[in-house]
């Protein structure tokens, strides 16, 4: 048995008969078909290919001196030797013994037959193992592949055109090769590539607007559909060097495919965000794993300037683009970028700060989990993205992620506790509270928080600064999720879709503030325009923690969204929020709504979306609405889950309008986990409404207060305003707020004060 080590595109490719831990065993005899030169002429191999290599790199002796001499099918074969032997670069993420999971194996093996992977699109999907997944078939009558085709479905939208020219499946494939050497994969490869580069050849050209509008002309050429081909075929072209069918005019025709690749992603930058944190990627990888190329130098220049960690992450660590998914595959990009310049002695190209800045980021991302290891779809976040086995903890995808960041950051006693539930080590996180205040993200803790009994209490406040309008972040500041005993009460919709416009009105509908957990006026959504989060305080004593926040969502003389008859605010509208995690136990939220004019006298919504079961049989129950009760003083409800409940109970500074509405179930929607799904029940929506008085604010006491079992009566919870200076109801104080709130039997004063 012979044995090839392969540093390709993204490792080495060297002969090393010797070294038993390192290599891809290939039985001895296979080589390329020794068929007569003349039968190869020059003009079957793609010649632009020389002019896009440095012939004088160290190794292509032979192919600068058959280049020279006009034979051109002699130098590809001598540079297909080269890259099937070279041993001088390394690529740390192809392993040298290759495996194929079951799922890789299901994508090759449905490739044949041209049914495309696509993102997580599927024909049928039959179980949770997704290595039974049926994928969309592409294959026209005539046995030719339909490129550019969409399936008649209402749950496929246009994501689908795009994802399906990054060729998510050819990787996959090619692992499946390495670990068969099963000649089908790569006659396959061949195929399908050269019947899309057929049908798209490449424009070698910058386009006038680089981002993506809609199913434009040269749509496969922008974003991220030239940056995945790139990524993957690094790692494609180096599993099948061992094929005997891999000739030098497939080389010269892919490669030079490569370069050109390269260079449309370099003429056709996006200007910041998550995508282009993966073109700089693309590039820089690009011109480590091929030295040999001319520009090799240059697209590691470039692709490093690309990702600019200042420019991606704000100085609280979290990414631009404010949406935990694209967060992590940020992380994960730059990550790659690091480990591949290390395995091949170019630390020189990271720049001061880099590693710091990541660290920060793999922070965000730990503490945004719940103690299940869980997430929420704050944002376009898929949450099932993410998802946990407790049964294999190598199928814990975040707990994955942290086992990459120990990779970088070894000495991270944090991130090593929660690679492993602190079976090997660590430190558990032990904050209570913590703040991301550039990008407008807030948790709290419960000091008993386990992961092993998935215990504790957690919320996640979300009030982001997004005065740029990033795409990805949706106007909803204020909102926030509670989870408890491994139930999140108050869970995020998600976003469905990612369609721009969308035909189906679902990401539009995702979008409304009214369907998160924070205050509206007359059931308007936040002006787009008003994602102005802003950080006001943070503090603690031994029974509490506090932070306090606030937004602007409506601007002054703007007509209030789709309010037929022309209602608009003479003032800004702001909106504080302070809350209040009182002794491991309960929240208390303190909110203040006030408008600049004294004129502005506006219904307030403060919405609440909370976790149903049993299909909508049980639903949350108002059990006091002020409005109707002979109680006028508080507002009352619960949910009535077969576990864990939580009982909301609301008080007024003022009792203008003071209601508690329960919406009809039609008015809310189910969580959307991944796109174009939805899980488990309709929400169950609650609404509180206020006034704002003429000249003062609509203040409102909520106590959120989670149990095991049945949620209670409520008795045992009491409020009211602490008016320290003996000011009317209603009004607004910017420097400080106070109230006193009775739980179980125990006073609690709580309070901030702004210096």
């Amino acid at each position: 048995m012979k044995k090839l080590f392969f540093c390709l595109l993204g490792g080495a490719m060297m002969l090393n008969s010797c070294t038993d831990d390192s290599g891809i065993f290939v039985p001895d005899g296979i080589k390329e078909p020794t068929l007569p030169v003349e039968t190869k002429p020059n003009e079957v191999v793609n010649g632009d290919v020389f002019s896009k290599l440095n012939l004088d790199y160290p190794g292509l002796e032979k192919v600068k001196q058959h280049y020279e001499a006009g034979e051109h099918y002699l130098a590809a074969k001598e540079l297909l030797e080269y890259y099937r032997w070279r041993g001088n670069v390394v690529n740390p993420f192809i392993n040298t013994f290759v495996t194929a999971s079951t799922v890789d194996l299901n994508k090759a093996n449905q490739a044949l037959e041209y049914r495309f992977c696509v993102a997580n699109y599927v024909e049928k999907e039959n179980t949770s193992a997704k290595d039974d997944d049926v994928y969309y078939n592409f294959k026209k009558d005539d046995g030719t592949i339909n490129w550019g085709w969409k399936p008649d479905n209402s749950s496929v939208d246009r994501e689908f055109y795009y994802q399906q020219h990054r060729h998510q499946w050819m990787e996959p494939q090619a692992k499946a090769y390495a670990a068969t050497k099963n000649e089908a994969y790569f006659n396959n490869w061949v195929d399908v590539y050269s019947s899309w580069m057929s049908k798209y050849p490449c424009p070698n050209k910058a386009f006038v607007d680089p981002n993506i509008k809609d199913l434009e002309e040269g749509y496969e050429w922008k974003a991220l559909q030239p940056t995945e081909r790139v990524l993957s075929q690094m790692n494609v072209i180096q599993y099948y060097l061992i094929s005997p069918n891999f000739t030098p005019e497939w080389l010269s025709v892919v490669m030079n495919a490569f370069a050109e690749s390269v260079e449309m992603i370099r003429m056709n930058y996006i200007e910041d965000g998550n995508i282009r944190v993966s073109q700089g990627q693309a590039v820089a990888s690009a011109g480590i794993l091929f030295p040999e190329f001319k520009n090799a130098e240059e697209w590691i220049k470039d692709g490093i300037n690309a990702m600019d960690t200042s420019i991606q992450f704000r100085k609280d660590g979290v990414h631009v683009d404010l949406d935990f998914g694209y967060h992590i595959s940020a992380i994960t990009d730059y990550l790659e970028v690091y480990k591949l310049a290390k395995a091949n002695n170019r630390l020189d190209i990271i720049p001061t700060g880099y590693l710091e800045q990541l660290r920060n980021a793999a922070h965000f991302v730990a503490d945004m989990i719940y103690p299940d290891y869980t997430v929420d779809n704050f944002n376009d976040t898929h949450s099932s993205t993410y998802n946990r086995s407790d049964v294999d903890p190598k199928n814990s995808v975040l707990q994955n992620r942290f086992r990459d960041y120990l990779e970088v950051f070894p000495d991270d006693q944090e991130l090593l506790w929660l690679a492993w539930d602190g079976k090997k080590g660590g430190t558990k996180p032990s904050w209570k509270s913590k703040a991301y205040t550039d990008a407008g993200y807030y948790m709290f803790r419960s000091k008993n928080w386990d992961t092993s009994q998935k215990k504790g209490i957690m919320m996640i406040h979300k009030n982001n600064e997004n005065s740029s309008q990033k795409w990805h972040c949706q106007p909803d500041n204020g909102t926030f999720s509670l989870w408890y005993n491994g139930v999140n009460f108050l869970p995020d919709a998600g976003s469905y879709s990612y369609n721009d416009p969308d035909p189906t009105g679902m990401r539009p509908k995702y979008r409304r503030s009214t369907l998160h957990n924070t205050m509206s006026i007359f059931t308007k959504d936040i002006y787009e325009n008003r994602q102005l989060g802003k950080f006001i305080y943070k503090g603690s004593t031994d029974k509490y923690e506090v932070i306090v926040t606030e937004n602007s969502p409506y601007e002054a003389g703007v007509i209030f969204k789709g309010d037929k008859d022309g209602n608009k605010p003479e003032g800004d509208i702001r909106h504080r929020r302070s809350i209040f995690f009182v002794d491991d136990k309960f929240f208390v939220l303190l909110d203040e709504v006030y408008s600049t004019s004294p004129n502005d006298n506006h219904k307030i919504n403060f919405n609440f979306h909370l976790l149903s079961e049993d299909n909508g049989k049980v639903q949350a129950t108002v059990e006091n609405d002020p409005k109707t009760s002979e109680n006028k003083d508080y507002a009352l409800a619960k949910t009535n889950l077969s576990g864990s409940n939580l009982l909301i109970k609301s008080f007024a500074d003022t009792k203008g309008s003071f209601e508690m509405t329960p919406k009809k179930k039609a008015d809310d929607i189910a969580v959307s986990s991944k796109q174009g799904a939805t899980v488990g029940n309709v929400r169950d929506w609650v609404m509180i409404n206020l006034s704002i008085p003429a000249g003062n604010a609509a203040r409102l006491i909520t106590v959120l207060y989670p149990s095991d079992g049945a949620a209670g009566d409520g008795k045992n919870i009491s409020a009211e305003f602490i008016h320290e200076n003996g000011e009317a109801a209603g009004t607004f104080n910017p420097n400080g707020a106070a109230v006193k709130v009775r739980v179980d039997g125990q006073d609690y004063e709580l309070k901030y004060t702004l210096q």
